[in-house]
C-alpha cells in the first residue's frame, strides 16, 4: 500500500521497488494485501465508504477484476488465503468491537463459516503451508496469546 497518488492504493511490483503498477483505483484507504498461494490474485481490505468499517475485496494480479466479498456494518480485516486458494480466513467485529472472531469463506460462493469462539480478540490469522494448521493472535483478559489450531478439512 502506497499513498505516493495521494490515496492508499495497492501496487505490485518488482521486489527491488521498480516497475510499480496499481492495482485499485477507488476513493478509500485500500491495504493489508496476500497473494493467492497461485499468485494470481490478491485480497486486501478496503474503506471505500470512509466510515472506518472495512470490506474486503478479491481482485486478480492486474488489478482487473475486484469483487467485493463483504459489505456489511463491521470491521473485516486480516484476510489470509488457505493453501487450497479457494477459501480465505479473516477477523471481524459481527460480535462486537471488543470481540474479534475468525470466519471462513469460500470466495467463489461466498458462503461463510464461524472458526472461533473466544470472548476478546482473534485476529491475524496465518495456515501453515499445508493448511492443517492456524497461527493466530488473541487477547484473552488483556493477554495477547499466539495460538495454533488444527484446522477440518475444508477443501471439500
Amino acid at each position: 500500500t502506497s499513498f505516493r497518488d495521494g490515496n492508499a492504493e495497492i501496487y505490485v511490483m518488482n521486489a527491488d521497488g521498480t516497475d510499480p503498477k496499481r492495482i485499485t483505483h477507488a476513493e478509500g484507504y485500500d491495504g493489508g494485501p496476500f497473494f493467492s498461494p497461485d499468485g494470481t490474485r490478491i485480497i486486501y481490505r478496503s474503506d471505500r465508504k470512509g466510515d472506518d468499517l472495512l470490506q474486503l475485496f478479491v481482485n486478480n494480479a492486474e488489478g482487473t477484476a475486484e469483487r467485493q466479498l463483504t459489505d456489511n456494518g463491521h470491521v473485516n480485516w486480516g484476510p489470509y488465503w488457505h493453501p487450497n486458494g479457494r477459501h480465505i480466513i479473516y477477523a471481524t467485529s459481527k460480535h462486537g468491537h471488543q470481540n474479534y472472531e475468525l470466519y471462513l469463506m469460500d470466495v467463489e460462493s461466498g458462503q461463510e463459516e464461524r472458526i472461533t469462539y473466544h470472548e476478546g480478540f482473534d485476529g491475524l490469522p496465518v495456515f501453515s503451508p499445508d493448511g492443517s494448521k492456524l497461527l493466530l493472535r488473541t487477547i484473552e483478559g488483556g493477554t495477547y496469546f499466539r495460538r495454533v489450531m488444527p484446522v477440518a478439512d475444508i477443501t471439500g
